[in-house]
């Protein structure tokens, strides 16, 4: 999955900058998942159904 990042507070980054929160992905399965040969596979038969929050944008100050 090129241009995504899932950071250690399970905040997953798409290429786009939008954000998704995972609550439900432990630190084992943050894990398996940077360890994987293939992130997007790994992302996509692991964490994909899992529920998300997608938090509203920031306002620019």
């Amino acid at each position: 999955m090129p241009g995504v990042c899932l950071t250690a507070s399970r905040d997953l980054t798409c290429g786009s900058g939008t954000v998704y929160q995972y609550p439900n992905v432990d630190a084992k399965l943050h894990a398996d998942l940077l360890a994987a040969d293939s992130i997007g596979t790994f992302f996509s038969r692991n964490i994909n159904q899992r529920p998300f929050k997608k938090p509203a944008p920031l306002k620019a100050a």
